[in-house]
C-alpha cells in the first residue's frame, strides 16, 4: 500500500485515511484488510490527480459524488495492494475540509499519510 500512498502524495491528491487502517496507525488493535480513503466529494482537480495517479491500478475512474441521488458515496476497487475504498460522504464524519484540518500525518512504511484521528 505504501506504493499507492506515495503515488497519491506525489500527485498531491487530497485524502484522509479513515476506518480500520487509521485506527491501526494510532496504535489501536484492529484487524482490517482494506484501506478507506476519504476524499473531497466535489473537487474536479483532485479527481483528475487521483485518477491519473492510479490509472494503472483502477479498472475505472473514481467519480464525484452525485449530490442529487447520493450515488458514489463509496467506491470500492481491487488494486495490486489490496482493496481500497474511496469514501466521498462517510457517515458520522464532518465535511472533508473539516476532517482534513483535523488529520495528522503518520508514517506508513516510510511514506507519510494523512490519518483522521479524534485523539
Amino acid at each position: 500500500m505504501e506504493r499507492l500512498l506515495k503515488k497519491l502524495n506525489d500527485s498531491q491528491v487530497r485524502y484522509v485515511v479513515v476506518g480500520g487502517q487509521a485506527m491501526l496507525q494510532e496504535g489501536m488493535p484492529r484487524f482490517t484488510l482494506d484501506w478507506d480513503l476519504f476524499i473531497p466529494p466535489q473537487d474536479p482537480d483532485n479527481f483528475s490527480r487521483l485518477n491519473s495517479a492510479l490509472a494503472g491500478e483502477l479498472d475505472m475512474e473514481v467519480e464525484p459524488l452525485d449530490l442529487r441521488t447520493g450515488d458514489g458515496f463509496v467506491q470500492t476497487f481491487q488494486t495490486s495492494a489490496g482493496i481500497v475504498q474511496f469514501h466521498l460522504s462517510p457517515p458520522g464524519l464532518a465535511k472533508f475540509s473539516e476532517e482534513e484540518k483535523r488529520a495528522v500525518t503518520r508514517d506508513f512504511r516510510g511514506v507519510p499519510s494523512f490519518v483522521w484521528t479524534t485523539f
